[in-house]
């Protein structure tokens, strides 16, 4: 019997963002670190700021000026105060959020559990070669209806040995 030591630990990726949001909503701080060009995922429960945090990015992104309208904290609508601020963000021209505003766009639809959801779960290569397996034994079908011969012969047959007679 062997033993080998046990391999270090990994060392944790640096994050490529180390972003501060400040006097957003209720947050009066909160530092976040996200991965460029990666899936970044935060949870926690309810009313601790996930989507606040989200919106913030979100409105940084596209227009700056948007944050402090739509997010200055409520005891500093109608006065001075400090005004809502993301910082180490600068270069995120894009953010994708996955809250519940895209859930009810895009997931439940009202005539689909998923957009597409037929080209993504159904339509797959083994549906559509059981599709054409079907075609096929249809027109099989159709083709024996349509010339009739062997339909016509086994229709005589029975006619003939019964008492059963057709049209």
């Amino acid at each position: 019997m062997t033993f080998t030591e046990p391999a270090p630990p990994l060392a944790e990726p640096k994050p490529d963002y180390d972003i501060t949001i400040r006097h957003c909503n209720s947050i009066d701080e909160a530092q976040i670190a996200l991965r460029r060009g990666a899936l970044n995922i935060k949870y926690g429960p309810n009313g601790i700021g996930k989507s606040t945090i989200a919106r913030a990015l979100t409105l940084r992104a596209a227009d700056g000026d948007q944050l402090s309208e739509k997010l200055t904290p409520f005891k500093y609508r109608d006065k001075e105060g400090p005004r809502p601020s993301v910082h180490g963000a600068d270069d995120i021209m894009n953010v994708m959020t996955f809250n519940d505003d895209y859930v009810s766009k895009f997931v439940f639809r009202p005539n689909e559990v998923l957009e597409n959801s037929f080209e993504i779960f159904i339509n797959t290569e083994e549906y559509r070669a059981g599709i054409a397996e079907i075609d096929e034994v249809f027109e099989s079908l159709r083709s024996t209806f349509s010339e009739g011969v062997e339909l016509n012969e086994a229709i005589l047959h029975f006619t003939g040995s019964s008492d059963i007679r057709w049209g």
